[in-house]
């Protein structure tokens, strides 16, 4: 679907939306925690419907993120198992997107390039990342991924505006 439409929407104006999206939810996490706090049981068609969004805006505007977590955060898995199941979901959504990005002409030698590059700080930040989520309480890790997601919905927002 991002392929398809990729000449008819604006990067910004998916962002828009994609912060709003991820600022609501991360909002409504924040004032009312309670809520927040129990898990609810995965559901087909909400996993679905969002992971269609997550991977559509992932390829219009590299912003999966947002509504990924709206689907994803409310499951309430250990952080490892969220960590581990957003890294899968986001390798997948990067794979299937390398057909249709060389057929948009976005793979040059420069980005591959950079690609290359960036692999060994992204590296680091996964085992950086790995080392932080083995310490960190459950607790902590939904406040923390939460704000996270205030916070780049945030940046979303200004961009597109």
């Amino acid at each position: 679907m991002g392929w398809a439409t990729a000449h008819l929407v604006e990067e910004r104006h998916v962002a828009l939306i994609v912060g709003i999206i991820g600022l609501a939810f991360a909002l409504n996490a924040l004032l009312r925690p309670r809520a927040a706090a129990q898990a609810r049981p995965p559901r087909l068609g909400a996993g679905t419907f969002w992971g269609l969004v997550s991977g559509y805006t992932s390829f219009v505007s590299h912003s999966g993120a947002p509504p990924y977590q709206v689907y994803a955060q409310p499951l309430r898995m250990e952080p490892l198992t969220f960590a581990g199941t957003t890294t899968i979901f986001f390798a997948i959504c990067n794979a299937v997107k390398l057909v249709p990005y060389a057929l948009l002409g976005q793979l040059s030698a420069h980005n591959l390039t950079v690609a290359a590059v960036l692999m060994v700080p992204g590296v680091a930040g996964v085992a950086c990342g790995l080392w932080l989520i083995r310490r960190m309480s459950a607790g902590f890790f939904y406040g923390f991924i939460t704000w996270a997601l205030a916070l780049v919905s945030a940046r979303l927002i200004w961009s597109a505006l």
